[in-house]
């Protein structure tokens, strides 16, 4: 039999490894041994899902609040929920982020399967916390300006219902690394130090101080222009789509782009023969560039009747430093 190394370590340490898995797994350890007990309820942080607590659509309210009770002196360092709002209760769960910021949460992650039925769903301490290092709200309600969170370092927003703001999301923030958006009508940032980005979906984004990205990421079909002429610094990796590619052959054919002297990874998915058109031309602004990887997508089930599947075909190419002339050829 083998010795029972990991029981041995201290409730702190063990704690911390449960707060990395999602809730239901941390309470199964429960059942190990008189040890692992009630070792899960000295875990500071959350991570539920709706579909977790079917045989009561109240239970992951009764079930969260009890938790809270219990360890309300605590600090919370994580609090994440995904849910159904067709399939669970969860009226004055707002109350559950206040408390999660008042104690101190460093991560923040709420998804909602569905359009939500009321507004004013994120309350506005989220907005101001001190403590805050990651924010990930999906179809929540965000306001129109996210500026308040001094140590916020990882932002994302993905909306796939019409929230009514009439003007574009205004993120200014100096700690800010990595911000992903999807779906909005517009972004205006000022964030210096950001390192990743990711849009999509969006009518346009504005960018101030983007001249330290790491890597972009871009599905959308605003006018890339100016845009792509802030971000021509980015020192790693960009990838873009085949939505992107088209205002990308539009942009190329007005007038010129800076160069891309930094990029030395580009990844491109597209599923036209537009992009080679387009290529040559990126190719030119990239002088430096040495991987380039094309994901062409392809419809199956088209001809044959059966159920339309997108499946990709993944080609990376290193290439040469000198490129005076560039021969392609997709298949």
């Amino acid at each position: 039999m083998g010795y029972d190394r990991i029981s041995l370590l201290p409730d702190s340490l063990l704690t911390q490894i449960l707060l990395h898995l999602p809730t239901k797994d941390s309470v199964k350890t429960s059942l190990l041994s008189t040890r692992w007990r009630n070792l899960w309820l000295d875990v500071p942080g959350l991570d539920l899902h709706s579909n977790d607590f079917r045989y009561s659509s109240s239970a992951i309210k009764t079930f969260t609040d009890k938790f809270l009770e219990l360890n309300r002196e605590s600090r919370l360092l994580k609090f994440k929920i995904k849910y159904d709002e067709c399939n669970v209760y969860l009226f004055g769960i707002s109350e559950w982020f206040v408390t999660a910021i008042n104690r101190g949460a460093q991560v923040l992650d709420v998804d909602t399967l569905r359009c939500p039925f009321y507004k004013d769903f994120m309350p506005l301490d989220v907005y101001k916390s001190k403590t805050l290092v990651s924010l990930k709200l999906v179809n929540v309600e965000a306001r129109k300006l996210v500026s308040g969170c001094p140590v916020l370092e990882d932002l994302t927003l993905c909306r796939s219902f019409d929230d009514k703001l009439p003007v574009a999301l205004r993120v200014m923030s100096q700690t800010l690394k990595r911000f992903c958006v999807k779906s909005g009508p517009g972004i205006e940032s000022d964030a210096p130090g950001l390192k990743c980005i990711d849009f999509r979906d969006d009518d346009r984004v504005v960018g101030k101080n983007l001249s330290f990205f790491l890597m972009v990421d871009i599905d959308t079909k605003f006018n890339l222009h100016e845009f792509l002429n802030g971000v021509s610094s980015v020192r790693r990796s960009m990838i873009i789509s085949q939505r992107t590619i088209k205002e990308l052959y539009r942009c190329l054919n007005m007038e010129p782009i800076s160069k891309f002297h930094n990029l030395s990874r580009l990844e491109v998915s597209f599923f036209s023969d537009l992009l080679l058109q387009v290529l040559p031309n990126f190719l030119e602004i990239s002088p430096n560039l040495k991987y380039l990887t094309l994901i062409k997508e392809m419809i199956a089930g088209e001809e044959t009747g059966m159920a339309r599947v997108r499946i990709a075909k993944t080609t990376t190419m290193k290439l040469a430093k000198q490129k005076k002339k560039i021969w392609m050829e997709v298949v």
